[in-house]
């Protein structure tokens, strides 16, 4: 009775956790309609103007496609997937839309209706972010059911997650040449019976090949398993590696969100080519006929043509109802052909996915999950498998956490409260000794080891300075005058920005693959700008926006640069972490000493620089 008492206190700290968060999702949106005009919501990132249509056309699905210039600052909430409402001025008229894709100068725009309004072209338009809430209904429902005592095995899964239950780990047999033995134990234990499994991957280790390696060996057992991702990217990377072995997956999701390169492993391209999508274009063809003709009475008409349209209304329902059962028993059929369902966390929560019947669930990038949407699709399935490194980034949450009091995950938690659920992967094969040292020391308890030391490749700075062909590179900007600024709520260093430069201008000849990160997006938009004739804007991106990414030669710019040791959010040292991890063969961080330094943290990663790496002046390059 005491294990029923704690399972209802933690589902409250987790209800709390995600109420607080719709809270202040609710509190943000709600500051759209407080501000009275459209230039200052453009300002604040909550609008975009003005809104220049490119062309129109159709997409495979036949979907309508509106696609629009873009400007020159997109905001930040506004991303592949996201909703939008795009409105004319001066008028009452609006259509709601999805954001398709986001090129450099392009976007698309996805609308709700059936077809273009007419209106689109030739008035002065804007879009409005517009909030979703979908996903905080998922979460309340996974949160009822673990709160239903009849849901035993659902809630057998939650007591040995938070230790409340002692799980014996049961290893099935496995051995692979091409696995390490951590990978091995990892394998091992997800095939084998557990109800839990954590997989902690840091850099490098193989996370990816690990879990798919593992998915397969499941589809061999007849089990059918359920992949759930935090974002579309990491589902994309899934499907991606799975689809190298098997054809027995589906991508869940909106298409406008998937990489093209998956557009027919989705599951509505697959309806659309299925046996019964013949049967759905007749009908949507019916139906649009008998639409036209109701609506080309007049305004005035007698009794009987009232009754005419009256009777066409009625037709035209019909054909919507047949319509969608039949889509209904196409995207069931598909699925149940399925052995393998991969897509985000709330992607995932639909009706014909609950429907079916799952073995195991696993989420990967775990650490980056809301804890309350991992229970939402944990829901679905017998098993939990979660995988991740909770030593990197964190979910992005609209609630506000300290760096004394930061928010916890599941993965986390489990970690603490469950230890032998948990296999750390502990050979990375991605950096350099010398790259991966500090992070290993700082957040791996000295755990983690190369495989193999990677080949530095020439680096042609030495053509500057005979001392500077090191793996790792700092060069301080202290006393150079290059003084941080503030735009829009975030940071830029025009100074770190032309150093830059002049980093990806030596170097650029010399390594395949060249990323620039840095923590602020103001500071990426100015590097994307200047940067632009040379790299790609994939290749230049915040923290968050590289986490899962690699290149031979990263370049960070730290950009705090003042007289009050002020670093902001550089103190979110998982973050540092992602950034510092990236690098495969050569790792340069630009930043201001005599700012940065104040924190014990990179003053540990200051003196291991001038140790193990080459510590320069900017002066040296002016």
């Amino acid at each position: 009775m005491q294990m029923e008492g704690n399972i209802d206190s933690y589902l409250q700290q987790i209800t709390d956790l995600k109420d607080r968060e719709v809270l202040a999702y609710q509190n943000l949106y709600s500051k759209i309609n407080d501000i009275p005009s459209l230039r200052e919501k453009v300002r604040q990132g909550f609008a975009v103007y003005p809104l220049n249509v490119y062309s129109t056309s159709f997409n495979r699905l036949g979907q309508v496609i509106v696609e629009i210039e873009k400007v020159a600052y997109w905001p930040r909430m506004l991303s592949k997937g996201s909703p939008g409402r795009v409105y004319a001025l001066n008028s009452e008229e609006f259509v709601n839309v999805t954001i398709g894709k986001l090129g450099y100068d392009k976007v698309e725009l996805i609308p709700g209706a059936d077809d273009i309004p007419d209106w689109i072209k030739g008035k002065k338009l804007a879009l409005l972010v517009r909030p979703d809430d979908r996903s905080f209904r998922e979460m309340e429902r996974a949160l009822a059911e673990l709160s239903d005592k009849q849901n035993e095995n659902f809630r057998s899964v939650f007591r040995i997650a938070y230790g409340l239950k002692k799980q014996e780990v049961v290893s099935e047999p496995f051995i692979s040449d091409e696995l390490n033995s951590s990978q091995l134990r990892a394998v091992q234990q997800i095939i084998g019976e557990n109800k839990v499994v954590v997989v902690h991957g840091p850099p490098g280790t193989g996370k990816t090949t690990t879990l798919v390696q593992a998915i397969i060996e499941l589809l061999k057992q007849n089990k059918r398993i359920l992949v759930a991702t935090p974002s579309n990217a990491a589902a994309d990377h899934m499907i991606k590696s799975l689809l190298e072995f098997t054809k027995k997956v589906v991508r869940v999701g909106n298409v406008s969100r998937v990489d093209d390169d998956l557009e027919k492993h989705t599951l509505g391209m697959k309806v659309q080519v299925s046996e019964e999508a013949q049967l759905i274009k007749e009908y949507q063809k019916e139906l649009n006929k008998v639409l036209k003709q109701a609506n080309s009475f007049k305004r005035n008409f007698g009794h009987a043509e009232r009754q005419d349209r009256r009777n066409l209304r009625s037709e035209v329902k019909l054909y919507r109802k047949q319509i969608k059962e039949l889509e209904k028993f196409s995207y069931e059929r598909i699925l149940s052909q399925s052995r393998i369902a991969v897509g985000t966390l709330i992607g995932l929560c639909r009706t014909e996915i609950k429907a079916q019947n799952w073995d195991v669930v696993v989420i990967d990038e775990a650490a980056q999950a809301f804890e309350p949407a991992c229970w939402a699709v944990a829901s679905f399935g017998s098993r939990l498998v979660l995988a991740g490194d909770h030593k990197q980034l964190p979910p992005t949450l609209m609630q506000q956490f300290s760096v004394k009091n930061p928010y916890r995950t599941l993965q986390e938690k489990i970690v603490e409260k469950n230890p032998d659920t948990v296999t750390f992967l502990d050979t990375q094969y991605r950096m350099d000794s010398i790259i991966k040292e500090f992070s290993n020391q700082q957040f791996y308890e000295g755990k983690l080891k190369c495989a193999q030391k990677s080949e530095i490749a020439s680096d042609s700075l030495n053509n500057l300075n005979d001392n500077c062909n090191e793996p790792l590179v700092f060069i301080d900007t202290a006393g150079c005058g290059f003084d941080e600024e503030l735009q829009d709520g975030s940071r830029f260093n025009s100074g770190e920005t032309s150093l830059v430069q002049k980093m990806v201008g030596i170097f650029s000849d010399e390594f395949n693959s060249i990323g620039v990160i840095s923590p602020y997006s103001v500071q990426v938009k100015h590097l994307r700008k200047e940067l632009k004739e040379v790299l790609l804007e994939k290749d230049i991106q915040t923290i968050d926006g590289f986490q899962g990414q690699e290149r031979e030669l990263i370049i960070i710019s730290l950009v705090r640069s003042n007289t009050d040791g002020m670093i902001g959010f550089l103190k979110d040292y998982r973050r540092m972490n992602v950034a510092l991890t990236r690098a495969k063969k050569k790792l340069i961080v630009i930043g201001d000493s005599a700012t940065i330094g104040v924190d014990s943290f990179y003053n540990a990663f200051l003196s291991y620089a001038e140790n193990e790496g080459t510590y320069k002046s900017a002066w040296e390059f002016a």
